[in-house]
């Protein structure tokens, strides 16, 4: 359960005076998808250089943003004289430095803020786009961006927050946003809107709430309030956190899509956190009465959580006539998968899902009618059902289907997207030589002049060089080193990984936080000793309820850590917080743990583009007595590695770890004999090489699963000896030579590539 201070606190920041397009073709619900959302145009900036910068306190008109290309927003309050048209050949890029201090605002009401007409691509970065009045307003149902374009248009919304409103997608293209905050306030019926047959709506990373207690007006249906609404077009969703939903459900999804199926991997729901409206109960995912061929895959997603008793909460509604994926999902809260009232010809197929269940038959499980329902390697806890505790504590849900002609979608992951190069500081940037004298030369011991730095403001430039720092090291509103108090918002930046190092001499930390969130960190190495004389994390991510704001949604961009015990540690000794932060286009090595996830509050870590090398394990929850948090991969790889790639807890873990395109040679994957709890893996489209395969690549007595969707394990065996529960092991799609017979302590369940 996240902290309800993170909200509180973002009412007083905001009422506070502040100083990639692709092409798609019509397929089926079992093609392959060859989807990338990154931008294939060539006009897109490599550095900051250009970037005019505007004046905050200064009116947005449609003649101004028409003569922008490259805009650098200062922190400041921006009014738009709204409805600014956008109509342009050329590129649109409005980058802020704090996308909590960064506010743009409109001037009238009743009028969309931007209306795009037509454009090539619009890039917008560290801005918060606010509805009428912000929060002391009373209207409702304003629109933020509102695309009308006839031709397509590649939209980007990176590290960005969006409040008392919407954005209206109306018109084609690729819709991508990235570690971005929508909120409703309870002034509009859904923070996002798709609807056209051509448009291509991505999310990755962030969190979308609701962001108060109650909705505002008249919407008090929660028939008609949701997260995300679909009405037409393509819906992708990776790595996000849904909290607080006033409806039944967090994403509605009305119509199929001739650009391929619709696709929810690895979300994290904690539905409606008690903030629901009426009685009705909440679901992830709700598909209502359609005639339409809706194919929708669920996959790796955990919770869809309620407050108001497991045992009336299902984690999807589907009335439609389509197939419904459900592969490898996991939710304590829970007592059926899927109901509805299904449309002739519709499928649910579900295998290797994970949830609490109330009875162990598939009737029970699936009340759903009028569909075809092909269920295997689903499991339901016992023990939190029936309070015994005979084992096995989970039990396999019965009948099962036979699957060996079932043929899931596999579908690449969207690529990121990278920042420009910063090669010197912006307008309103503090800058660690000229105004800190620190000298990064690698020689001189710059303590002193970083610490100064972090107390001077929220927008920092290393250039290039090499700062050593010593002693306590530095950080970020990290009050054990002395800091002020950093909270929400803010923008790190040096001038590269290459060519900006900070580098600990003797044990301790590099950089350190317990209270900044909604912060991007760009364009640096990290570098501490090796973790064989340094038992800190080179970066340590941790949250101080003491001292007030939560740490989450930190956003790295071309950055490596390197050494320590932990590279990066993430809520290795905090009791909550630190969740969605992305590690993209970063680096992590030469450390014990690469990656260190481990309050079980600390979830969806994703690294999104990045490698492991010459670390013991790349991830793991830690040794410092912490559990259950949980971290994906997207588009990576693992080297060198001398352990196993995966060392997790003792105990803990109910929601999902996922990886995507990960490529891995190391010895292992999992080992971990004495553990009691319960774990989902699941691997799309990765490729696992190890190095042995006479040892077990996966060595485990927990319950719970491994999913493969697309992979290939060419050796090695898998052993599950649970004493404790049934665990499954599936293989769709993969080339997983001798399955079955490598395989011990588990069920098997494989569809052959």
């Amino acid at each position: 359960m996240k902290k309800v201070i993170v909200l509180a606190l973002l009412f007083l920041v905001f009422c506070s005076p502040a100083g990639s397009g692709s092409s798609s073709s019509a397929q089926g619900p079992n093609a392959t998808d060859p989807t990338d959302v990154a931008s294939t145009t060539s006009d897109r900036p490599a550095s900051y250089d250009d970037f005019v910068a505007q004046t905050p306190g200064s009116t947005l008109t449609t003649a101004s943003i028409n003569s922008m290309t490259d805009g650098w927003f200062p922190p400041g309050v921006y009014t738009v004289d709204n409805p600014v048209y956008i109509n342009r050949s050329a590129r649109l890029f409005m980058h802020g430095g704090d996308r909590i201090a960064t506010r743009i605002v409109p001037k009238n009401p009743g009028h969309p803020m931007f209306i795009v007409e037509a454009a090539t691509i619009i890039d917008v970065a560290g801005l918060a786009f606010e509805g009428y009045g912000g929060i002391g307003g009373t209207t409702l149902n304003d629109i933020t961006w509102q695309f009308r374009n006839t031709s397509p248009v590649t939209f980007e919304m990176l590290d960005c927050t969006t409040d008392f409103s919407y954005m209206d997608i109306e018109g084609p293209g690729t819709f991508t946003l990235q570690g971005t905050l929508p909120k409703d306030r309870g002034r509009v019926n859904s923070p996002i809107v798709i609807n056209n047959p051509n448009a291509d709506f991505v999310m990755v990373g962030g969190d979308i709430n609701s962001g108060v207690a109650t909705p505002r007006g008249a919407f008090n249906d929660p028939t008609q309030l949701f997260h995300v609404w679909q009405k037409q077009g393509r819906l992708r969703i990776y790595g996000t956190n849904f909290e607080g939903a006033f409806g039944v459900a967090d994403v509605r999804i009305e119509t199929g899509s001739a650009l391929g199926p619709h696709v929810m991997t690895w979300i994290r729901s904690e539905g409606s956190n008690t903030y629901k409206v009426g009685t009705l109960q909440n679901a992830l995912l709700y598909v209502p009465s359609t005639p339409n061929q809706v194919n929708v895959v669920v996959q790796s997603c955990g919770s869809a959580a309620n407050t108001g008793g497991y045992s009336l909460n299902h984690f999807v509604d589907y009335s439609g006539a389509g197939t419904l994926w459900l592969l490898g999902n996991t939710s304590m809260v829970v007592s059926s998968l899927v109901v509805g009232t299904a449309n002739r010809g519709a499928t649910v197929v579900a295998i290797g899902n994970g949830f609490r269940g109330g009875n162990p038959i598939s009737s029970y499980s699936f009340p759903i009618t009028g569909a075809t329902i092909i269920a295997a390697g689903n499991e339901w806890r016992h023990k939190d059902v029936t309070g015994l505790s005979d084992l096995p504590y989970t039990r396999r849900i019965t009948p099962e289907s036979n699957i060996s002609t079932v043929s899931p979608p596999v579908i690449p992951a969207p690529t990121f997207i990278d920042r420009p190069v910063l090669n010197a500081a912006l307008k309103g940037m503090y800058d660690a030589k000229r105004d800190c004298k620190a000298r990064g030369d690698g020689v001189t011991d710059d303590t002193a002049a970083l610490k100064c730095l972090a107390n001077k403001g929220k927008l920092i430039y290393y250039p290039a060089g090499t700062y050593l720092v010593s002693g306590n090291g530095t950080g970020f509103c990290n009050h054990a080193l002395g800091l002020t108090e950093w909270g929400p918002g803010g923008w790190i930046a040096g001038a590269g990984k290459n060519r900006t190092i900070i580098k600990r001499t003797g044990d301790g930390n590099v950089w350190s936080t317990d209270g900044a969130g909604f912060l991007t960190v760009q364009g640096i190495t990290f570098q501490g000793p090796a973790y064989t004389s340094n038992t800190k994390a080179t970066v340590d991510i941790e949250f101080n309820p003491t001292y007030g704001f939560a740490t989450q949604e930190l956003q790295f961009y071309d950055c490596a850590f390197t050494g320590g015990k932990y590279a990066v540690g993430v809520n290795l000794v905090g009791t909550a917080q630190c969740s969605e932060n992305m590690y993209i286009n970063s680096s992590f090595s030469n450390a014990k743990y690469g990656l260190g996830v481990g309050n079980f509050n600390a979830f969806n870590n994703l690294v999104y583009s990045g490698s492991f090398s010459g670390n013991v394990y790349a991830t793991g929850h830690g040794e410092e007595g912490q559990q259950g948090g949980t971290w994906g991969i997207i588009h990576g790889s693992i080297t060198g590695g001398s352990g196993y790639d995966f060392n997790m807890a003792l105990s803990g873990g109910n929601e999902g770890l996922y990886f995507n395109d990960l490529k891995t040679n190391s010895n292992g994957y999992w080992s971990r004999v004495g553990t009691s709890g319960y774990y989902m893996m699941f691997f799309d489209q990765c490729t696992l090489s190890p190095r042995s395969a006479s040892n077990p690549v996966f060595n485990t007595a927990a319950s719970g699963g491994l999913f493969f969707l697309g992979s290939t394990m060419p050796s090695g065996h898998i052993q599950m000896n649970s004493s404790v529960g049934s665990p499954h092991l599936v293989n769709l799609k993969g080339n997983i030579p001798y399955w079955s017979s490598n395989v011990i302590g588990a069920t098997t369940y494989e569809f052959p590539h």
